[in-house]
Formats: C-alpha cells, structure tokens, sequence
C-alpha cells in the first residue's frame, strides 16, 4: 500500500477536543509553529489539516480569520521548520472552523500566489465545516442572548408554578440543581442562577458563543463590538466570508401560484354586463442567492455531519439535574391541573402555573431540542446545520432558473454523509475513509 503523508495544521483544537481517534495507520507527533498543531503520516499524498475554533480558551487576543488564513497559506506555500513545503500536489481538509478556512485558503492562494502554485492545491475537503458560517451567529451575539432569555425565562416560570403550590417540592428540587429558594424566585436577568442552569446544559461548542452573548448583553454588543473577531467572522454574511467563500444576494420575487375567478363588468353603452374572468395569483417569495467566491472548478467535497443529538455530551451531573427539574415540573403541572377543577384553583391561577410548569418540563425534557434551538441546527450535527455544512452544485430560483455554483464536486452527491454529531465526526473511521475516497477521485492517491 502507497505511504500517505498528512501534514496537520492544527490552528486552535475545536473546543478543546484533540483530532480524536484516527485509524491505526496514523502516526502523531506534536510540533510548537502553531497553537497544537500535529503532524501525521500515511503514506506519499501530503495534506494539510485546519483544525477548529477554540471555544474553551478563545478571547479577543485571538487573530482574525483572515490573519490566520494568510499565515496558513504563507506557511504551506514557504514551509517552516516545523510544516513542509507544499509539494507539487497536497490536498487540504477543514473541520468545522477549519472547514470555513479550507476554502478561503483556495481563494486567497489563487488571488495572492502564482498560477503554478494554486495548480498545486488538488483538493478541498471540509467535515462539519461552517461552510456558509454559524446559523447560530445570523443575528449576531444579542440573539443569541435572546433565544437563551427564552429558555431561562421557561425555567423562572417552571420554580414560580412549583413555588404556588406551597409544596416541599422547590426545598428538595434547589438542593439538587445546586440552586436557592431565593435565586430561583429572584429576576431572571442576567447574570441569573437560572441561566447558570442552562449554562449546565450545553456542550462546550455552544458555551463558547453563549457566554460572550451574555457577558455582552447588558449592552447589546455585537461580537466585532467586544473585540471578538472570530465570532464576528463566524456569521452567516460577516466580511470574511463575503470576501473569501460566498456572497448571498437577497432576491425577491413574484411567483404565479394559480388562478381565480373574478366577476368584471363591461359596459355596452350605459348597460353594466357582468363577466368571468380568470386571473392569475401571485406570491411574493424571497430568496437567497449565492455567488461563490472560491473557485468554482476547485475540485472540493463536503462531508456533512448528520446526528442533531446532543445527548451524549452532557455530564451525568447535568442529566442528574435534568431528570430532577423534569420530574419536578411534572408533580407541579399535575398539582394545578387538580386544583383548576377548583375555585380556589381558578383564582389562584393553577391554569396559567399548569401551562407554565408543562413548558418548563418540556424544555428539560428535551436537551437535543434545547440546544437545537440556540444553535438554529434542527437537521445538521447539533451545532452546525446541515445546509450550512455545503455547497450545492446547482442552485434553482423560485422561478425555475438552475445556476451553477460548483463544477468539480468529487462525490456523486451535493455531500457525502457521516452519522455523527459534531464532536464525535472528528473520531469517526467513515470520516477518514471518506476523505480518503473524495481525495483519490482528486487524484490524491
């Protein structure tokens, strides 16, 4: 079997998480150019790695993602001591962030380097790539506040229901989550007890930009506001993505759905005549339209991570917690619901505290649906959504107009699938054995 040589940038490990468990073939050796960064061998195709954003440790400290696409090129296309000089064929594979700056790598070597040393680069392949950016950074850190002040507010109502019905259940159910009697019934504004509950919660890719949402929020900053320009490059639409992968283009347009009938009159002299007429009937449909600014004859493959659950990644303190608040809530909805049926009840508003307490169980009760909803990833790995993990080849407007966005796409599909969240993708054996398959229909073999 050909030796392979693999060549990993690993700029900033993604929250912390090493490259995870690689076949048994690879062999890892730790190097110092770059922020963790390994260096791994299996055989003659050379490939550099851009690992993730760094959740755990990140701060305003950190370079821009352009200054770190421009040192990832410089150090590819010079080498250093450490990384070696791209050859005369490489491939370069992206997870998550690193996804995002595989394909800025392509536009920025090709518009700042030779013809001879773009023909170099043979392919881009991405894993849970934030490809078209975070759906969960659309609206910047203040909506990400927004949607956690929701769930913190489902669970504020959730104690102030348990604490009406005047039962031991609040003493027993504080004592577990680690909270107060006091807490729970104080505001839940940030900073807020309650949010620490939700906090709890969270994998550690989601803390990441949750807690600079909050710490933020008492002014509404924006991530560019606090300095924090990975996060502001990490949205859908932030300069860098504009710049170095896509540019979407918001279209309107008014599309026939049918026809109705209508009654018209015409006149025969001074005689009004009725008729029937059929006319059609419009919608107005938005749309969004790509323009890619990578080449569009790159030869790139997407592997998309497809498990939206987050269940495996809470600690057993936080499904502890879970169970207790869901059961608690549970008793509470029951409790009122008894005492609707009673004046006392109706009075005391047990049918608002019942659907309140519901509510808070529900959000418990569901993790992978909490997390979904902060993310904004209901179909994609629990962090990243599916359709911001790839580009397609073809893209069709509401009026029926296909556009090529893509012309060397090395699956037969849009993407090649992985079930698997976005942790456990980086670990997982169909992962490399797809990069392996998209880089030998690459050539890379």
């Amino acid at each position: 079997m050909k030796k392979i040589l693999l060549v990993l940038i690993f700029v900033f490990a993604f929250a912390g998480f090493a490259f995870g468990a690689p076949p048994d073939d690879y062999n890892i050796y730790n190097f110092s150019d770059f922020k963790k960064e390994s260096y791994q061998s299996i055989g003659n195709i050379t490939a550099y790695f851009l690992h993730g954003f760094d959740f755990l440790g990140y701060d305003s400290t950190y370079p821009s993602l352009e200054k770190m696409t421009q040192a990832e090129v410089n150090a590819v296309v010079t080498g250093t001591t450490k990384i070696k000089k791209a050859p005369d064929s490489y491939g370069i594979v992206g997870y998550s962030q690193g996804g995002l700056r595989a394909l800025a790598f392509s536009t920025y070597l090709k518009a700042n380097y030779s013809a001879e040393e773009y023909k170099k680069l043979k392919a881009v392949v991405t894993y849970s790539g934030i490809n078209q950016g975070m759906q969960a950074l659309q609206d910047d850190l203040p909506g990400v506040k927004s949607r956690v002040m929701d769930e913190v507010n489902t669970l504020y109502d959730g104690f102030l229901a348990l604490n009406a019905t005047g039962l031991a259940l609040l003493t027993s159910t504080t004592a577990i989550t680690g909270l107060t009697i006091a807490n729970v019934l104080t505001s839940p504004n940030i900073p807020s007890p309650i949010a620490d509950i939700v906090m709890k919660f969270l994998p550690a890719e989601v803390k990441g930009y949750v807690a600079p949402a909050l710490l933020g929020s008492n002014s509404g900053k924006s991530a560019k506001q606090l300095g924090l320009s990975q996060l502001d490059d990490m949205r859908p639409g932030s300069e860098y993505i504009n710049k170095y992968v896509s540019n979407f283009s918001s279209l309107i347009y008014s599309i026939q759905t049918g026809t109705e009938i209508v009654i018209k009159t015409k006149w025969l002299g001074i005689i009004p005549v009725p008729y029937i007429e059929k006319v059609p009937v419009y919608k107005i449909v938005s749309f969004s339209q790509p323009t890619i600014k990578f080449p569009s004859n790159l030869p790139v493959g997407f592997i998309v991570g497809t498990n939206n659950s987050v269940k495996n990644l809470p600690s057993s303190e936080v499904t502890t917690i879970a169970k207790t608040l869901e059961t608690t809530f549970t008793a509470t909805e029951v409790f009122h619901i008894a005492h609707s049926a009673a004046l006392i009840g109706l009075l005391t508003g047990s049918p608002s505290h019942a659907a309140k307490a519901k509510k808070a169980k529900q959000l418990v009760g569901d993790i992978d649906g909490m997390v979904n909803y902060l993310t904004r990833s209901y179909d994609g790995d629990g962090v990243i959504a599916k359709s911001n993990q790839y580009y397609p080849r073809t893209i069709k407007d509401p009026a029926g107009k296909v556009t090529t966005l893509l012309t060397n796409v090395l699956s037969d599909e849009d993407y090649m699938p992985v079930n698997a969240n976005h942790s456990d993708i980086d670990s997982n054996p169909e992962t490399y054995n797809h990069i392996r398959t998209l880089f030998s229909s690459a050539g890379l073999r």
